[in-house]
């Protein structure tokens, strides 16, 4: 924010304006009386100002009207100007900003003490736009503004970030109100972002009321954490019931920034290797030896470095990677040095899968390391290493699939974050929080939360169409007194059933029983539902609960045996977002 010390900004240089090269010279402002209150119009609505330097008078020059912002921020008798990003002044009363804004107060003080001159308006350039800092000081002045509800939530979301920015509470509140009735997600991300706690909760709590929280309404994650949104929905879930402790904002742990966690593992050459005689230097001072011919045969970009570092001593690369001289012969092999952009862990495990020691790397690294030497491998075309990576890929992340997914998501990465994504599924996702959440933005986080929601959604749906129309057993029929009573089917199982529970309605009552079982489970981990090792069906019968009569509740339980069985391949079929 600039502060500038005239009732308008000079367009000449500010060295000729204060006259800095006459320094033995002091330099005076003085301010005409303020125009009429309402001005002619062929009267300027500005002060009309003059500044000495000795005998030397100076004038400041004076914008027109189209600079001015609409009234009320264009009377003249105001003692500041407010300058927008796009050049629009708002003559505005020092008084209520003071009491609006704790941050322009403090600026708005400098600035008098850094003039210690009397008459002027002094000038504070607003980064905000015009229309938002008109909005603003219409909702600090007492006048009557029109409804906020003509107004784009772009333009909302807009001064309610300015409003925050300059610490204005009557303009956060009546704009939070306005926002609350239209988007609660949105009023919290805008809250995260300018790390207002109190707002934050409060849309929260909105959202809870509602009994809803659709991050899809929510267009713009930017700047906000998958951790940050991890808790939102932990927060709605509990329905607020939270310690009083609890907070959206950042959560303090380790620094996962980097992404890699500390080398486990260090590249050593078998010892009946061939001397190295090229030399791969990392990026933060680790030296790595090698062959040229191993990577020049997995590698054509490193081959290529090699062939540049070779040629400023009139060697070159041949067949195999061998070295030979201007004239094709072979010569005797020089050591070159690369350096490469990548990290000491990084280099380390991508050349134990050149040199076939994959084997020692399994269980030393974290996902992040391999996802890493993944984005590594397509960097240098080692096209030849990537099924073992893809294999060692899904052995890590079988055991760590939310970390696994969350690494190869931020390198981007898709075939691997699809399959970790697919691991994701036998896991519990609302109960699962890592610190690398707090470093990871909730884009990549929401994609995983759509997906996961998609499968339990394909899921529920096939084990309910299986068991719609589920026929309730029928109350008993009255006869006459002299008709003949209906022939009682014979069970299956000589054991007569319970005389006090009929015994289609125990049949149905242990249907419902292992439907909901079945359905809890694709609400905890949809991945986790796979076909039993016995059929419902088979079940039923070794517990003789139903009979060759009982056709309705056969038909039923072969429908949703068959949804069984069929589930896990449609939750397979569903799509990852990427």
């Amino acid at each position: 924010m600039a502060l500038v010390s005239a009732d308008e900004s000079p367009k000449g240089s500010p060295l000729d304006w204060y006259d800095v090269a006459a320094p033995d010279r002091p330099f005076s402002i003085h301010a005409s009386p303020p125009p009429s209150r309402h001005p002619s119009p062929l009267s300027h609505n500005s002060f009309s100002t003059q500044l000495t330097c000795g005998d030397r008078v100076i004038p400041s020059p004076i914008p027109d009207d189209t600079s001015l912002a609409p009234h009320p921020f264009n009377k003249a008798t105001a003692d500041l100007v407010l300058r927008s990003r796009n050049g629009l002044n708002f003559r505005v009363r020092s008084q209520i900003i003071i009491e609006a804004s704790p941050i322009l107060d403090t600026k708005l003080s400098d600035l008098q003490r850094s003039i210690q001159c009397g008459g002027s308006a002094p000038i504070l350039d607003i980064a905000a736009d015009s229309s938002t800092l008109e909005l603003l000081l219409r909702l600090c002045y007492p006048i009557v503004n029109p409804p906020l509800n003509d107004l784009s939530l772009d333009r909302l979301e807009t001064t309610l970030r300015a409003a925050f920015e300059y610490e204005m509470e009557l303009p956060v509140q009546v704009l939070v109100e306005e926002l609350l009735r239209r988007d609660a997600m949105l009023v919290w991300c805008v809250a995260c972002r300018n790390d207002q706690e109190d707002v934050a909760r409060r849309a929260a709590k909105h959202m809870v009321a509602l009994a809803s929280l659709d991050l899809k309404s929510c267009d713009d994650l930017t700047g906000i954490s998958a951790g940050r949104l991890y808790r939102l929905r932990k927060f709605v879930r509990l329905r607020g019931a939270v310690d009083e402790s609890f907070r959206f904002g950042r959560l303090s742990g380790p620094d996962t920034t980097n992404g890699l966690a500390p080398p486990t593992y260090t590249f050593v050459l078998p010892e009946s290797a061939s001397p190295p005689d090229v030399i791969l230097q990392s990026s933060d001072g680790c030296a790595y030896n090698a062959h040229q011919d191993v990577l020049c045969t997995i590698s054509t970009v490193l081959c290529s470095q090699i062939s540049a570092e070779l040629c400023t001593s009139g060697r070159q690369v041949g067949k195999k990677g061998r070295q030979v001289g201007k004239k094709g012969h072979r010569c005797k092999r020089s050591t070159v040095q690369i350096q490469l952009e990548d990290a000491g862990a990084v280099l380390s495990v991508l050349l134990a899968f050149c040199y076939r020691l994959e084997s020692d790397v399994l269980g030393r690294i974290s996902p992040s390391t391999l996802a890493a030497v993944i984005a590594a491998a397509n960097k240098y075309d080692m096209h030849r290493l990537l099924p073992d990576l893809r294999a060692c890929w899904s052995s890590i992340s079988r055991h760590e699939p939310l970390r696994s997914y969350f690494a190869a998501a931020k390198l981007c990465l898709p075939e691997f974050a699809a399959q970790s994504a697919r691991d994701v599924l036998k896991v519990k996702l609302d109960e699962c929080y890592l610190p690398e959440m707090e470093d990871t933005s909730a884009e990549i986080y929401c994609r995983l939360l759509t997906y996961y929601e998609s499968c339990q959604a394909v899921a529920r749906t096939l084990l309910a169409a299986s068991t719609r129309q589920v026929p309730q057993p029928e109350p008993p029929q009255q006869h006459p007194i002299h008709s003949p009573r209906p022939c009682t089917p014979t069970p299956c199982s000589t054991r007569p059933p319970t005389p006090s529970i009929p015994l289609r309605s125990r049949s149905l009552d242990w249907l419902e029983e292992i439907i909901k079982l079945h359905s809890d489970t694709v609400n905890d981990c949809p991945g986790c539902l796979e076909p039993p090792a016995v059929s419902p069906y088979e079940t039923a019968t070794a517990k003789e609960l139903w009979c060759p009569s009982c056709q309705s509740f056969a038909e039923k339980l072969a429908d949703f045996s068959r949804a069984l069985k069929e589930a896990p391949r449609r939750v397979s079929e569903v799509s990852f977002p990427y």
